[in-house]
C-alpha cells in the first residue's frame, strides 16, 4: 500500500508540474501512469482501498489543476507565459459603438479612397467608414448618414446638397 501512496503523490506532483512547466504532454503521461498504477496497486490490496484511492484521484486532480491555474499568473513563469489584458481605463484603438454614435450627422474628409470602405477624418479622428454607393476619392467632403454598431456609413457631399 505504501508504493500505491507514493505513486499517488508522485502522480499529483507530475500534474502540477505539467501546468508550470509545459512538456508537450510528457509530464501528463507520467502523471497518468503513476495515478493509474497507484489505483491498480490499491485494488490489488483490497477493493475498499482501491475505491478510496480512486475517489481521492477523482476529487484531488481537478482541485490541483484549478488551484495551480489560479497560482500560475502570480509566479515568474506565469507572468512570462500569460499576456496582460487590455487596460480597461483606456479607450482602445477600435472605438466602441457608443463612441461611433456621436459621429451621426457629422461631416469630415476622406483620408483614403473609399471603395466602398476606407478611412475618413471626422472631427479630428480617423474612423473606418463605408461609402454609401459609389467610390469616393481622397480629400472629398463626406457626411455620416448612418451608424449601425461598428459600421459608419458616409456619403459624398456635393455642392448642391
Amino acid at each position: 500500500m505504501e508504493l500505491a501512496l507514493v505513486l499517488l503523490f508522485l502522480g499529483m506532483m507530475f500534474v502540477v508540474a505539467e501546468i508550470f512547466f509545459p512538456s508537450f504532454g510528457m509530464l501528463s503521461v507520467l502523471a497518468a501512469s503513476c495515478l493509474i498504477t497507484s489505483i491498480v496497486l490499491a485494488f490489488g490490496q483490497s477493493q475498499t482501498a482501491g475505491f478510496v484511492l480512486l475517489g481521492i484521484v477523482i476529487v484531488s486532480v481537478p482541485a490541483l489543476v484549478i488551484g495551480a491555474f489560479r497560482v500560475l499568473p502570480r509566479t515568474g513563469i506565469g507572468r512570462r507565459l500569460i499576456l496582460a489584458g487590455p487596460d480597461p481605463s483606456s479607450e482602445g484603438p477600435v472605438p466602441t459603438a457608443m463612441v461611433l454614435q456621436a459621429f451621426a450627422g457629422k461631416t469630415g474628409v476622406t483620408v483614403s479612397t473609399l471603395r466602398p470602405s476606407g478611412i475618413a477624418n471626422i472631427e479630428g479622428r480617423r474612423v473606418d467608414v463605408v461609402a454609401d454607393g459609389e467610390s469616393i476619392p481622397v480629400d472629398c467632403p463626406v457626411k455620416v448618414v448612418l451608424v449601425e454598431g461598428n459600421r459608419v456609413v458616409v456619403e459624398r457631399i456635393t455642392e448642391n446638397s
